[in-house]
C-alpha cells in the first residue's frame, strides 16, 4: 500500500476489529493490509496489476460476455500458436534423426564397399555375394530414410507457414 492510496474512516463492531487484529497478527500483516486482502478476497482483485498478469481472468471477472468471449479467442489462438509451435520442434527433431539415420547408413555403405572390393580382389564369390545384398538392402533404406525426409521437410515447411500466419494473426 501506497501513502497516495485513498483513505476511508470506517466503523465497526470492537468484536469485530478485535478478530481482525488476531487474524492480522497470525498472517503477519497490518490491520490495514488484512482488510484489504479480505476486501480482494470476496470482490476479486481490481488492480491494473492484476489484470494485467491475468488478462483472461480479468475478463472473466467483468462478468461482460463480449469481453469473456473476445479473451477466449485470444486464448485459443495463443493455444494454437503454441500447438504449431510444438509440431515445429516435432518436425525439426524428426529431421535431425532421419540425418543422423542417413550418416550411420552412409558409413555403413562406404564399409561395405571397403569389403566387397577385398573380398573382390580374393577371388571370395560367396562373401561377395553376400555383401552385394546387405549392399542392396541398405541402399533401400537410404532411399526409405530420403523419401521420409523429404515428407518431414514438406511438413516442416507446411507448420512453419501455418505458424507465420497465425503470428501475424496475433
Amino acid at each position: 500500500m501506497a501513502r497516495t492510496d485513498p483513505q476511508i474512516n470506517l466503523r465497526i463492531p470492537a468484536d469485530l476489529k478485535d478478530a481482525l487484529d488476531a487474524e492480522a497478527a497470525k498472517n503477519k500483516r497490518s490491520l490495514t493490509a488484512e482488510v484489504v486482502a479480505r476486501l480482494e478476497a470476496s470482490l476479486g482483485p481490481a488492480t491494473a496489476a492484476w489484470a494485467k498478469a491475468f488478462p483472461y481472468a480479468a475478463a472473466a471477472a467483468t462478468g461482460d460476455d463480449r469481453v469473456i468471449q473476445a479473451a477466449a479467442e485470444k486464448l485459443a489462438h495463443a493455444n494454437e500458436i503454441a500447438r504449431v509451435r510444438q509440431a515445429v520442434l516435432d518436425l525439426k527433431t524428426q529431421l535431425v534423426s532421419l540425418d543422423s539415420q542417413a550418416m550411420q547408413a552412409h558409413h555403413e555403405l562406404r564399409r561395405l564397399h571397403k569389403e566387397i572390393d577385398d573380398f573382390d580382389r580374393k577371388k571370395d564369390v560367396a562373401a561377395t555375394t553376400d555383401l552385394l545384398k546387405q549392399r542392396v538392402e541398405l541402399e533401400r533404406h537410404l532411399r526409405a530414410i530420403d523419401s521420409q525426409h523429404k515428407q518431414v521437410r514438406l511438413a516442416l515447411r507446411d507448420a512453419e507457414r501455418l505458424e507465420a500466419s497465425l503470428a501475424g494473426r496475433s
